[in-house]
């Protein structure tokens, strides 16, 4: 799961991945300082429709049930949250973002460097940016729709519905697809992503 290669693989050019790291420190000023992935999330953007799908998602095995899974989905709602300028994650542009400096990941063969945006910097900038939006303004704008498929004999589906998702369609998975080694039932889940201020 620390393989750069398998994060950049996943995104295309107008999707994005959240990661969730923690960062190690020697005491020395290493550079890059080193990090840890404890959880990603990869979503799709569909654009005109304001539909965003999470396509991947994953937790460490040492982190399970630590609810950095949650964390990631909170994430993710909060980037393509909507308001009277469309989701969040379309007004966050390489001119205005908190990029992410001298980091790498650890665990794999190389030290790669990564490139992003660090969340919790842009969130405290655009919190000291922030215009506040009429009420009505925000009631009329499209709330963004956060979607994904789920298998229901993994627990995926009741984890999902616990955060918040609701299942709109299911059907059978035959043998074979998806590497199933046995029929199951996969389903179609959506969140309506309202706009926070």
């Amino acid at each position: 799961m620390a393989d750069p290669a398998q994060l950049a693989d996943i995104i295309g050019a107008d999707d994005f991945t959240i990661v969730l790291v923690r960062v190690t420190s020697d005491g020395a000023d290493q550079q890059p300082q080193l990090c840890e992935v404890l959880a990603t999330g990869s979503v799709k953007d569909f654009e005109e429709v304001q539909k965003f799908e999470v396509t991947a998602f994953a937790v460490s095995l040492h982190c399970q049930a630590a609810g950095v899974g949650a964390q990631v989905l909170r994430e993710i709602k909060w980037l393509v949250a909507s308001d009277a300028n469309g989701p969040r994650l379309r007004n966050i542009t390489a001119k205005n973002a908190a990029l992410i400096h001298g980091l790498g990941l650890s665990g794999s063969a190389t030290t790669i460097p990564l490139q992003g945006i660090d969340l919790n910097r842009q969130k405290d900038i655009m919190a000291g940016v922030k215009i506040r939006t009429p009420e009505e303004e925000i009631h009329d704008t499209a709330k963004s729709k956060l979607v994904l498929l789920a298998i229901r004999e993994l627990g995926n589906e009741a984890y999902y519905q616990r955060r918040g998702f609701s299942t709109a369609w299911s059907g059978t998975v035959p043998v074979g697809m998806w590497d199933c080694r046995k029929e199951c039932t996969m389903g179609y889940m959506e969140m309506d992503v309202d706009y926070t201020i």
